[in-house]
């Protein structure tokens, strides 16, 4: 898959045959509770800890630790429960982050967000694309759910002051709880 595509990064993780086929959505074709959650300019972490009233920890899953960057495949857990509320894949720019930034990042615990909130790193959120796909494979693998309904995800950059991408996202929600895993659809 080339690079520009919507699912990437999370394609460096997954041959082709597992990845879902992704649905192009406009930010307003997302339903609620998702667009609340995936349609904005923030980043998902304090988003999640603010919709779920918890902090959250990652549960990595996959790493590629190299000298330029970092990637890693993860589910982010709630600290109150350990329930999953986000599979992501992030890919750092190790070169734009400060070494208490890059030796959090390494010590695979702590979500993206956290680590530059921690070490004061100003940036911004710029979701490039926004999609639903179904595969109930997926959706059993990384959320332990039997679910053949739509699942929801971003594509997001986080871009340092000047502009600079610090790191590239691919986020994916599972079913949410408070709509019983059900989409407003009622799929």
């Amino acid at each position: 898959m080339a690079e520009d595509s919507p699912s990437w990064p999370m394609d460096l993780f997954m041959n082709d045959r597992d990845l879902p086929l992704l649905e192009l959505q406009q930010g307003a074709e997302i339903p609620p509770p998702y667009r609340d959650l995936l349609v904005h300019m923030r980043e998902m972490t304090p988003t999640l800890e603010a919709y779920y009233g918890s902090s959250i920890h990652i549960e990595p899953l996959q790493v590629l630790d190299g000298q330029l960057t970092f990637t890693r495949e993860a589910l982010l857990r709630l600290d109150s429960c350990d329930r999953v509320v986000e599979y992501g894949v992030l890919r750092a720019h190790l070169g734009l982050l400060s070494p208490e930034a890059v030796e959090l990042l390494r010590a695979r615990r702590v979500p993206m967000g956290t680590i530059l909130a921690r070490c004061g790193v100003t940036h911004s959120s710029s979701p490039s694309g926004f999609f639903r796909f179904r595969n109930p494979k997926f959706a059993a693998d990384k959320f332990c759910l039997v679910w053949d309904g739509w699942l929801y995800g971003r594509r997001n950059t986080l871009l340092n002051e000047s502009g600079r991408p610090l790191a590239e996202v691919c986020e994916i929600l599972p079913p949410d709880a408070q709509t019983g895993g059900r989409d407003e659809s009622g799929v």
